[in-house]
C-alpha cells in the first residue's frame, strides 16, 4: 500500500515492520530531514532506542544498523590493531604506501621545492622528519624514525615488524 506524503503527489511504499540488516522500520516519522521522509527505526543491539532514518537510504542498503556494526566486519586481530595506545600500529607494521600516495614510500610526501618530507604520526602527534633531496632518502628516515618510536610497541604486543 503506498501513502501520500507531504505533498499529494508524492506517494512512497510503506516501510512499517520491514528489515533492513539490523534494523526494523517501525513507523512513518513526523519529521523531514532537508524533506526527504525519514521512519522511525530500532536496531537489533537496543530494542528501546528509536531514531530517524532517511527512507531512501533505508531502501538503498546505505543504513543497515545504528552504528553498532562499525568495526565488526574486520576478523578480531585486525580489530586489535586499529588502535592501541592511541596509535594505528597496522598501519605503522606495513611498508605498503597508501593508494593516494605519490611518491611510493610510505611516510613520504613531495614538496612543492622539489624535496620529499618524511612524516611520522604516532600516538595522536605527526612527527615532521625533514626534508630531503630524494623519497629514498626519506623513506630510510622515516623506517628508522618508526623503529625508535614503534619498536617498543611491537615488541609489548607480540607483534612482529
Amino acid at each position: 500500500m503506498k501513502k501520500a506524503v507531504g505533498r499529494p503527489r508524492v506517494e512512497i511504499e510503506d516501510l512499517s515492520g520491514r528489515r533492513f540488516g539490523l534494523l526494523e522500520a517501525l513507523y512513518l516519522s513526523d519529521r523531514l530531514n532537508n524533506g526527504k521522509i525519514m521512519y522511525v527505526c530500532v536496531c537489533d543491539c537496543d530494542r528501546e532506542k528509536k531514531f530517524d532514518v532517511v527512507a531512501a537510504d533505508l531502501l538503498r542498503g546505505h543504513n543497515k544498523s545504528c552504528g553498532c556494526q562499525s568495526s565488526r566486519h574486520l576478523p578480531i586481530d585486525e580489530q586489535a590493531l586499529l588502535r592501541l595506545e592511541g596509535t594505528a600500529l597496522k598501519l605503522l607494521k606495513t611498508e605498503k604506501p597508501s593508494r593516494n600516495n605519490r611518491t611510493g614510500y610510505r611516510g613520504v610526501s613531495p614538496r612543492p621545492h622539489g624535496k620529499y618530507r618524511a612524516i611520522l604520526n604516532f600516538k595522536g602527534q605527526i612527527y615532521r622528519l625533514g626534508d630531503y633531496d630524494t623519497p629514498e632518502e626519506a623513506s630510510e628516515v622515516y623506517k628508522l624514525a618508526k623503529e625508535d618510536f614503534a619498536g617498543g610497541l611491537f615488541e609489548k604486543y607480540g607483534l612482529t615488524k
